[in-house]
């Protein structure tokens, strides 16, 4: 799925720069802007370059790299703001020094200015928003030890400064003081009614769970942020459908495992990896392969916690069919309505139904729309385990009540014809491909790709799932015209929604569809591969089917709802603080500079 929007999204894009290289490439950078900003400045002011180098180093960078030392491990002793990030923030505070030195040594060679040092406090002047703004909402700590925290470095440069007579006391000190207690009011005030008016909308301050999400996302620490969901979410029914093979003896051979979760909300948070989790420990405890498309769900149906991500996985394998009870099924059955497709096939009394708006774009379908065709299915006298394919999609888009309704339509014909269609033995065979050759920025989760290849009365059908979030529109396409050359008839490509591909990289969608990023005609030959796999594996076969459901603390639509939209509203908001804060502190501190 979309990450809900461009506010998730950006949020994402964010937290990757907020995440930093290693210290020493912080140190690196930090120093780098500090020292090429006074050698590309300060022979203007007639310094020689030992000197330069020496007022790079005594006045900017060790007071600099002390104060964020002091700040790291006496001050705040904080999880989020450690020395690596910290730096990293210098390096974004100082880089201003890059254009405001040189443009002040032109300045300087004109008889404008009052000097280098100057120039250097306008430059902490101007951080002071930044500073104050990011230790204020990104630590927990207590409001002066954040405070005192955000000063740090802007009280020890200036007293190097003023030691060194490279600037005025007086100026220094009114400039950095008028500054300061601008920035500290403003977000003060900021952080107050933020908090009063999403703890009201949410039933939590928005930044105690932002603080949490970042311990997660930047420390993988989710303890904090599981809390906090877990006490705003609520609890649901998560219903679990299965289609066990057989082979000779009763040996399983694999499944398809159809469940209502969401993998969400992102990363491996809650059941955000848990297609691939599922996948996993069926294996491992039962043996065969398994394959875990998307069922009918959207982010309402997150599993927050781990604990209930376990309990869920304890639960799907005690309800796993545990022998054959049939060995016949129907063959595929297709039917299309405008840009709505749905494919089909019955075992014994389960009726497999997967929908896809393919080639156009589609987004999580809604979950009325699987509550409807299960209704349908009973009343023909038939369970049914609905698959959203999920396998189109470029662009932000959601599924249009049009589009569910043309789903509806056309899966209600499916479902009738598969009533009355003969059904009769069949072979069955699997294989598993793990793609290596991908990683999760390329949008391949740790699942890979599962195939199931069923053929009955002259058809050969191929099931596929590849752990991806969504694909790119035409690939399904692609996919299945390569598979026709393998005596594949019909089948279907599916993805898991696996989370554990988003955020990872910088694009429009927080993640790369599959396909979107990576060498097609390579993952095409690995698929053909895995089913020329699954055809060698056919073999006579039975089943068994399996329906439950189990109830565990999910994320609610409500509650995804109020905490995307105050997101988006808290990132507006963040965004017109900081240039309202930056116009003051540039203001004053021109003004403070040039009169005392």
């Amino acid at each position: 799925m979309s990450e809900s929007g461009p506010g998730t999204v950006g949020l994402f894009n964010f937290i990757r720069r907020i995440g930093f290289p290693s210290t020493v490439e912080l140190l690196s950078v930090f120093v780098t802007v500090v020292f090429l900003s006074l050698v590309l400045s300060l022979p203007e002011y007639g310094l020689g370059l030992q000197l330069v180098f020496g007022y790079a180093l005594v006045a900017v960078a060790l007071p600099t790299i002390l104060g964020e030392l002091v700040t790291s491990t006496v001050i705040l002793r904080d999880k989020v703001l450690t020395f690596r990030r910290l730096m990293g923030l210098e390096a974004l505070s100082w880089s201003p020094t890059l254009l405001i030195l040189p443009i002040s040594a032109v300045f300087h060679t004109f008889g404008i200015g009052t000097g280098w040092g100057s120039a250097i406090v306008f430059v902490l002047a101007i951080s002071l928003p930044i500073r104050t703004l990011s230790f204020v909402s990104l630590t927990d700590r207590s409001i002066w030890r954040r405070i005192f925290a955000s000063l740090v470095v802007p009280l020890f440069v200036p007293v190097v400064l003023i030691v060194s007579g490279a600037t005025q006391m007086l100026a220094t000190i009114m400039a950095l003081s008028l500054v300061s207690a601008a920035s500290i009011a403003g977000v003060l005030r900021f952080v107050q009614e933020i908090d009063q008016e999403g703890t009201a909308e949410v039933g939590a301050p928005p930044l105690q769970l932002f603080r949490a999400f970042l311990l997660h996302w930047l420390n993988r620490d989710p303890e904090s942020l599981e809390d906090n969901l877990t006490t705003l979410g609520l609890d649901d029914e998560i219903r679990t459908n299965i289609i066990a093979f057989f082979g000779k003896n009763g040996r399983r051979k694999g499944a398809l495992v159809v469940s209502s979760f969401h993998p969400g909300p992102y990363r491996d948070l809650g059941s955000g990896g848990l297609p691939s989790q599922l996948k996993e420990h069926l294996e491992s405890r039962l043996g065969g392969i398994v394959l875990v498309p998307h069922g009918i769900s959207g982010h309402q149906s997150n599993i927050i916690s781990r604990k209930d991500v376990s309990k869920f996985l304890n639960h799907v394998e005690s309800n796993f069919p545990s022998k054959p009870t049939t060995a016949t099924a129907s063959i595929m059955v297709r039917a299309v309505r405008e840009t709505a497709k749905t494919s089909g096939q019955v075992f014994d009394h389960t009726a497999l139904i997967i929908l896809t708006l393919s080639p156009e774009n589609m987004e999580d379908m809604p979950r009325e729309l699987g509550e409807t065709l299960r209704q349908i299915g009973d009343s023909l006298g038939l369970g049914v385990a609905v698959v959203d394919a999920h396998n189109s999609m470029s662009v932000e888009t959601v599924v249009t009540p049009a589009q569910a309704e043309n789903l509806g339509l056309v899966a209600k014909d499916v479902l009738r014809s598969l009533k009355v269609h003969d059904q009769s033995g069949f072979k069955a065979g699997f294989s598993f491909d793990a793609l290596h050759d991908f990683r999760l920025e390329d949008g391949i989760g740790p699942g890979g790709v599962s195939v199931l290849v069923l053929s009955n009365q002259g058809q050969r059908v191929a099931y596929l799932t590849i752990d991806g979030n969504n694909m790119e529109p035409g690939f399904r396409e692609m996919i299945l015209s390569s598979l026709s050359e393998l005596g594949v008839s019909d089948g279907e490509v599916m993805t898991t929604d696996t989370h554990l591909v988003t955020g990872l990289v910088r694009s429009p969608l927080g993640y790369y569809p599959v396909g979107a990023h990576l060498d097609k005609p390579l993952l095409i030959t690995r698929i053909r591969d895995a089913v020329k796999k699954g055809i060698d594996d056919l073999e006579d076969a039975s089943l068994g089917v399996s329906s439950s459901s189990i109830r565990v603390r999910v994320m609610g639509k409500e509650t995804f709802q109020n905490l995307t939209s105050s997101i988006r509203r808290v990132g507006v908001r963040v965004r017109s603080l900081f240039y309202l804060l930056e116009l003051v502190s540039i203001t004053i501190a021109l003004l403070v500079l040039a009169i005392v």
